[in-house]
């Protein structure tokens, strides 16, 4: 071989090798990265689990920080789940009202209890901590924690940047322009959701729920109530084999435990409205009243 060919041959040895060699560092930096941001997600998740379940024993607002910024959607379902960078999911027990995408690092979170008249379920709300949420003369009966960071805002202001605007009253056509699709409506037994062409009214059972409109959209708003209302239905059922139970415990004639069996029974099998309950917890009041066991 030439002198000149040789030296042309190393350098093109030097260059593939070069190559190879770039190569395997390119691709170690890609898996190193992606391994990095699983584990970071990972992390994600656990923080968010620890943070809902903590808020349901604490009965606190809080927030929960995530540590790295994620992109989150929930989802609404018999098994509710939170997807976290499209990579690690996790189931979620607990009702709770969020928006379905969320890009942040960190959570507002707050917690109620319904009570239908006995204790059915904590209802959990979330939101961004870097959100803006906005309050349209709202009435005496909204308590929301400042931690959810909500604006009180006149009506006829002008709003612009907010994640979501509710009302109290029906905005007029003036008031939804450009902001339309970020609007709610909550009435005294209606809901109205707003997109960019139309609206969705959805009835209210109790007033948790209306909160329940500031946090989400129609679908999972709605799918959110349909599980709370099994959980009424299970816990219904519970009290009325306890109501039966009693009934053979306790033979006093004051004590008459049928009626409130047979109202739980209904309950259990889904048939219900507000003063059915109201009649409820009184008749388990009643009882109490005359010295017998109560209920719930």
């Amino acid at each position: 071989m030439k002198k000149g060919q040789g030296a042309e041959f190393n350098w093109i040895f030097v260059l593939v090798a070069g190559a190879i060699v770039l190569g395997f560092f390119v691709m170690f930096t890609f898996r190193y990265v992606d391994l990095q941001n699983k584990k970071s997600t990972v992390t994600v998740g656990k923080n968010l689990v620890e943070g809902l379940n903590l808020l349901e024993t604490s009965q606190l607002d809080t927030t929960i920080n995530l540590i790295y910024y994620s992109n989150l959607k929930f989802s609404c379902g018999k098994t509710s789940k939170v997807v976290i960078n499209d990579y690690y999911s996790q189931d979620v027990d607990e009702i709770l009202y969020v928006s379905p995408e969320i890009r942040t690092n960190s959570l507002n979170a707050w917690v109620k209890t319904w009570k239908y008249p006995f204790k059915v379920t904590n209802i959990l709300f979330m939101n961004s901590a870097y959100g803006n949420y906005v309050l349209v003369d709202p009435p005496e009966w909204v308590e929301i924690p400042e931690r959810m960071n909500f604006k009180v805002v006149n009506r006829g202001e002008k709003i612009v940047n907010a994640s979501r605007i509710i009302f109290f009253e029906m905005p007029t056509q003036t008031e939804l322009k450009d902001i339309r699709e970020n609007v709610v409506v909550i009435g005294e037994d209606k809901v109205r959701f707003f997109d960019k062409k139309s609206y969705k009214d959805v009835d209210v059972i109790d007033e948790v729920f209306k909160y329940g409109a500031m946090f989400s959209n129609a679908a999972d708003y709605e799918c959110n109530v349909n599980k709370a209302l099994e959980r009424l239905k299970l816990i219904a059922n519970i009290y009325s084999n306890k109501a039966y139970i009693l009934g053979i415990i306790d033979t006093r004639g004051e004590c008459d435990y049928s009626f409130i069996k047979n109202q739980l029974e209904k309950i259990s099998e889904g048939e219900l409205n507000k003063e059915f309950i109201k009649g409820l917890e009184e008749q388990n009041l009643d009882l109490v009243g005359r010295g017998c066991y109560n209920v719930f």
